[in-house]
């Protein structure tokens, strides 16, 4: 079995040029700002990859703040 490895970036961009995935609703956690100092909006992630994600976080994000995102994001 071949074990392929995507980075975030790539996952999302696969998932929303998938006709049948791209209405999924997507939540990027990343902690690229931690690792790198450079942090990403959503309307900035719309921007560098075409598309925005439904919601977008930095780590660490506390569980009450990931469970209202989800809430929201559920409602839709």
């Amino acid at each position: 079995m071949q074990i392929l490895k995507r980075n975030g970036f790539e996952v999302f961009a696969e998932l929303k040029g998938d006709q049948d995935l791209a209405s999924v609703p997507v939540i990027m956690l990343t902690g690229i700002a931690e690792r790198t100092g450079f942090k990403f909006s959503e309307k900035e992630m719309g921007q560098f990859m075409g598309s925005e994600p439904e919601a977008y976080v930095e780590k660490p994000i506390e569980p009450v703040v990931l469970r209202q995102i989800i809430k929201r994001l559920l409602k839709n």
